[in-house]
Protein backbone atom coordinates (compact mmCIF):
# COMPACT_ATOMS: atom_id res chain seq x y z
CA UNK A 1 0.00 0.00 0.00
CA UNK A 2 1.31 3.52 -1.13
CA UNK A 3 1.82 6.45 1.45
CA UNK A 4 1.95 8.39 -1.15
CA UNK A 5 0.15 10.51 -3.60
CA UNK A 6 0.85 12.85 -6.40
CA UNK A 7 1.12 16.71 -5.76
CA UNK A 8 -0.89 18.85 -7.74
CA UNK A 9 0.17 22.56 -8.51
CA UNK A 10 -2.77 25.08 -8.40
CA UNK A 11 -3.78 28.92 -9.07
CA UNK A 12 -5.63 30.84 -6.75
CA UNK A 13 -6.09 33.86 -5.46
CA UNK A 14 -5.43 34.38 -1.72
CA UNK A 15 -7.90 36.59 0.77
CA UNK A 16 -5.45 40.03 -0.39
CA UNK A 17 -6.41 39.28 -4.17
CA UNK A 18 -3.34 38.24 -5.20
CA UNK A 19 -2.43 35.36 -7.52
CA UNK A 20 -0.35 32.59 -5.39
CA UNK A 21 0.02 29.03 -6.93
CA UNK A 22 -0.68 26.14 -4.00
CA UNK A 23 1.03 22.52 -4.43
CA UNK A 24 -1.11 20.10 -2.52
CA UNK A 25 -1.12 16.57 -1.65
CA UNK A 26 -0.63 13.56 0.84
CA UNK A 27 2.16 12.00 2.25
CA UNK A 28 1.79 9.07 5.03
CA UNK A 29 -2.02 10.08 5.74
CA UNK A 30 -1.19 13.72 6.18
CA UNK A 31 -2.57 16.41 4.19
CA UNK A 32 0.32 18.92 2.81
CA UNK A 33 -0.62 22.04 1.28
CA UNK A 34 1.96 24.94 0.47
CA UNK A 35 1.60 28.29 -1.22
CA UNK A 36 4.33 30.08 -3.34
CA UNK A 37 4.48 33.60 -4.75
CA UNK A 38 5.41 32.10 -8.63
CA UNK A 39 4.04 29.01 -10.58
CA UNK A 40 7.78 27.96 -11.04
CA UNK A 41 8.30 28.09 -6.91
CA UNK A 42 5.72 25.59 -6.76
CA UNK A 43 6.49 23.41 -9.71
CA UNK A 44 10.52 23.04 -7.60
CA UNK A 45 8.34 22.00 -4.89
CA UNK A 46 6.08 19.54 -6.40
CA UNK A 47 8.85 18.27 -8.06
CA UNK A 48 10.98 17.66 -5.04
CA UNK A 49 7.89 15.73 -3.40
CA UNK A 50 7.21 13.64 -5.91
CA UNK A 51 10.59 12.85 -6.56
CA UNK A 52 11.00 10.13 -3.16
CA UNK A 53 8.01 9.34 -0.98
CA UNK A 54 11.28 9.91 1.96
CA UNK A 55 10.91 13.57 1.19
CA UNK A 56 8.62 15.33 3.43
CA UNK A 57 9.74 18.67 3.20
CA UNK A 58 12.12 20.61 0.79
CA UNK A 59 11.95 24.38 2.57
CA UNK A 60 10.30 25.32 0.26
CA UNK A 61 10.48 25.79 -3.50
CA UNK A 62 12.55 28.93 -5.19
CA UNK A 63 12.57 30.62 -8.62
CA UNK A 64 14.81 33.40 -9.50
CA UNK A 65 14.83 35.85 -12.84
CA UNK A 66 16.78 38.61 -13.39
CA UNK A 67 18.19 40.65 -16.56
CA UNK A 68 20.82 43.29 -16.73
CA UNK A 69 23.32 45.62 -18.12
CA UNK A 70 26.98 46.50 -17.39
CA UNK A 71 28.85 49.75 -18.90
CA UNK A 72 32.40 49.80 -18.35
CA UNK A 73 34.67 53.19 -19.20
CA UNK A 74 37.84 53.71 -17.25
CA UNK A 75 39.74 56.87 -18.02
CA UNK A 76 42.26 55.27 -20.74
CA UNK A 77 39.52 55.38 -23.47
CA UNK A 78 38.04 52.03 -23.29
CA UNK A 79 34.35 52.04 -22.90
CA UNK A 80 32.34 48.50 -23.35
CA UNK A 81 28.90 47.01 -22.39
CA UNK A 82 27.28 43.79 -22.18
CA UNK A 83 23.95 42.52 -21.54
CA UNK A 84 23.12 39.38 -18.98
CA UNK A 85 20.58 37.50 -18.03
CA UNK A 86 20.00 34.33 -16.11
CA UNK A 87 17.48 32.00 -13.93
CA UNK A 88 17.40 29.73 -11.31
CA UNK A 89 14.77 27.67 -9.84
CA UNK A 90 15.39 25.33 -6.52
CA UNK A 91 14.03 22.96 -3.68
Amino acid sequence: MSHHTTFAVSRFENRNGVTSWRVEGGLYGLRIRRNFKTREAAAAEKAALDADPRIKNSEGGSFDAATGRKVLANSHGFAGEYRRSYCSVAA
